[in-house]
């Protein structure tokens, strides 16, 4: 069933996507998730770069277990 089809009102043909028009959304949404993947990985190097990344404690310091 097509729920967006209204029986003697719309044809199925009339309520699909037109094959044209599939690739071109597809390559939208490639290109959406490309750039927000490249702006998390940005944001992510960015946080890491101000605020040390991973720390490691000076051995000489007093809170080092022994």
């Amino acid at each position: 069933r097509q729920p967006w089809i209204i029986y003697d009102v719309m044809r199925t043909e009339h309520g699909v996507t037109p094959i044209q028009e599939v690739p071109l959304t597809l390559l939208g949404f490639f290109v959406l998730y490309l750039a927000l993947g490249t702006a998390l990985v940005f944001l992510l190097r960015e946080l890491a770069k101000r605020h040390g990344g991973a720390r490691t404690q000076d051995p000489d310091s007093e809170e080092v277990a022994r």
